[in-house]
């Protein structure tokens, strides 16, 4: 199976209450890259670090890549201050085309890395 570019996503902020787009790069790289219409990212692992905020953290998809309002949830978890989160899909999975996910989390420090990989173009 072609499993695309390897890449991987971040957000590191102390305010995802409204919504932090993660922002991708290239494996070993540091230079972000931007996702084309009709490129699919693809997730296969998730790292989360809460440190500080607690509650809900989700990480969604919920806008088309013409501003369509859709809701497709990642993955959600209740959490504590101080709480590491990992998570692996057996099967990768698939963000809308053109779609850069979110991370919306109570106020407080959170980190999260995406692993995957971009299929299309």
């Amino acid at each position: 199976m072609n499993r695309g570019e390897p890449v991987h996503a971040e957000v590191d902020t102390n305010d995802a209450s409204s919504g932090t787009v993660f922002t991708i790069y290239p494996m070993a790289s540091t230079t972000a890259r931007s996702l084309a219409a009709a490129e699919v990212f693809y997730i296969t692992d998730i790292l989360l670090d809460v440190p500080e905020a607690e509650g809900a953290v989700k990480i969604v998809a919920d806008e088309d890549a013409n501003g369509k309002r859709i809701f497709k949830a990642t993955f959600a978890a209740q959490t504590a201050g101080g709480t590491t989160v990992t998570h692996h899909f057996v099967t990768p999975f698939a963000c809308p085309k053109g779609v850069v996910p979110k991370l919306i989390a109570p106020a407080g420090q959170v980190d999260c890395v995406l692993c995957g990989f971009v299929l299309g173009a």
